[in-house]
Parts: C-alpha cells; sequence; structure tokens
C-alpha cells in the first residue's frame, strides 16, 4: 500500500514537472527577455575578436554600426582591425573591447586607435531600447563588472531583471528605463551631443591608449550633406568643459559629408562600398 502511494506522488511530481516544463517554454516563446534568437550576435563575434592577438596592426577600429558598414569586423584591411559594433554598446562597451584587445596584445605600441562614432552614440546615455540586448547581456559579467563606473553601475541597476542577464535564457530584450532623469536633456538623432558617460568613457580610453604610446582619437564618419546646418556650438562647448580637446576637438572637421539620396535611414549608407576599403584613409601616413 505505501508502495503504490510513493508511486503515485513520483507520478504527480513527474507530471507536474511536465507541465513546469510546458509553461516554461511557452513563457520563452512569448516573453523577450528569454528569447532563443539574439539581434545581438555582432557584438559577441567582436568580443571574440578582441580576445585575439592580430599581429602586424598599425590602426585599431572602433565602434558602431556606421563604423561596422565602413570597416566591416569581418573584412579587416591589411594592417587595420575592426572591432565596430553598434550604438547600442555605447561607449563602455567600445572601452570594454579596447581593454579586451590590449589585453590581447600586450606588446602592441605606437598604433593608431581609432573611434568612429556618429552624434547619437556620443549622446547615448544607456536610456535607449538597444541597451540591455547590447551592452547588458555581453557586456555585464561578473568577471568585467568591476570594470564599469559606480554611476554606470547605478544606471545599469535601473534596468528590469539586469540581474538576469548573464541567463542563458535570457537573450534580448527592447525594454529600457524611462521613470527616472536623464543625464542631460535627451538629443535627437541629428543632435550633436556628449553625455557624461560617453565623456567618462573617452577620458579612459585615451589614457588606455596613451599608457601603450598609442594615439587616440574620435571621428564622426560620413554625415549627411543636410547636417551642415547643425548648431554646433553647444557640443563644442561641451568638449571644452570635459577637456576632451585633445581627441574630439578635430571632430567636426574630420566629417565627410556624402549627399542625403545615399541614406537609408538618416544616418545609415544605403551601399558603403563605392566609398572604399579604407573610406576615412585610416592607414595613409600622417592622417590620424
Amino acid at each position: 500500500m505505501r508502495l503504490t502511494s510513493g508511486l503515485g506522488m513520483i507520478a504527480k511530481l513527474c507530471v507536474l514537472a511536465l507541465l513546469a516544463t510546458l509553461l516554461g517554454a511557452l513563457v520563452a516563446a512569448r516573453t523577450p527577455y528569454l528569447r532563443t534568437g539574439s539581434s545581438n550576435r555582432a557584438v559577441y563575434q567582436v568580443i571574440a575578436k578582441a580576445k585575439a592577438p592580430a599581429e602586424g596592426t598599425r590602426v585599431l577600429v572602433l565602434g558602431d554600426s556606421v563604423c561596422a558598414q565602413l570597416y566591416p569586423p569581418g573584412a579587416d584591411v591589411d594592417g587595420l582591425v575592426s572591432l565596430a559594433s553598434n550604438c547600442g554598446s555605447s561607449l563602455i562597451g567600445q572601452r570594454l573591447l579596447l581593454e579586451n584587445w590590449l589585453e590581447a596584445n600586450p606588446s602592441v605600441r605606437g598604433i593608431s586607435v581609432v573611434l568612429m562614432v556618429v552624434p547619437d552614440t556620443l549622446g547615448n546615455d544607456l536610456a535607449n531600447p538597444f541597451t540591455y540586448s547590447n551592452l547588458i547581456k555581453p557586456f555585464w559579467r561578473r568577471e568585467w563588472r568591476s570594470r564599469f563606473d559606480p554611476q554606470e553601475q547605478a544606471r545599469i541597476g535601473q534596468f528590469r531583471f539586469a540581474w538576469l542577464s548573464q541567463n542563458p535564457l535570457v537573450q534580448l530584450s527592447d525594454w529600457c528605463p524611462t521613470s527616472y532623469p536623464h543625464f542631460d536633456p535627451r538629443p535627437g538623432i541629428d543632435d550633436l551631443w556628449l553625455s557624461p558617460i560617453s565623456a567618462l568613457e573617452l577620458t579612459k580610453m585615451e589614457a588606455l591608449a596613451k599608457a601603450r604610446g598609442c594615439t587616440f582619437t574620435v571621428w564622426p564618419g560620413v554625415w549627411r550633406e543636410s547636417k551642415r546646418k547643425l548648431d554646433t556650438a553647444p557640443f563644442i562647448r561641451q568638449v571644452e568643459s570635459a577637456g576632451l580637446g585633445s581627441c574630439l576637438g578635430a571632430y567636426l572637421a574630420r566629417v565627410r559629408y556624402v549627399p542625403d539620396q545615399q541614406f537609408q535611414d538618416r544616418v545609415h549608407l544605403i551601399d558603403p562600398k563605392p566609398l572604399g576599403r579604407d573610406p576615412m584613409h585610416f592607414l595613409a601616413a600622417g592622417n590620424r
């Protein structure tokens, strides 16, 4: 009698476990935090690439998705290594990529480190729908969390379920916090703005490069011709106030303007191939 009762209890537990598994599968299919696909695959690819030795490098390029159009990570030019990712990784992600690459290439000295980012990336204060998938998920690792500044840690802590980001079931989310104030007025896609987080990370990246005897410059990439009308005065004041003239002082002078009709969404080119494999001439002597 007892044996039968015991078997019945085991059967009930098995049924409950099966139901829980089916429920979990259903939730995973319907909840954005538990999707199985991943649009941040490119970020993981450049993280892996940043950890690999790269002999013969003369120029290291980091940047957002516009940079990735011009310098695809999978199509390096001889002497140039690209770790371009996207705006959602923010400059925190760019700095962590640089740290990893320098750790994997301890003997490198005297190369050019270039960060190519459009104004929208410079203004990124983490309050956008791409932060969870492209910064928190790939970079908020236990071994790297101490590399985040306290204000950055507090910022990430505002994201719902940030503590679950390293669970392998949790893949994507476009949720971002909106209930707390931003560090600054939010810039529009065509505004020039430097967020405090970006200013902090630029200072760190410049120091990392200088410690290896490398140069560090920030480039704007290609912009629509119509953006010549931008009011640049507030941005220039921000750069001066942050003491970033050495890396950002020539940012506006380096813009390569392209006719508006060549852009697909006001930011990305329809076809970058006509600009060549080194469109900003980073490998040309004296053009840093």
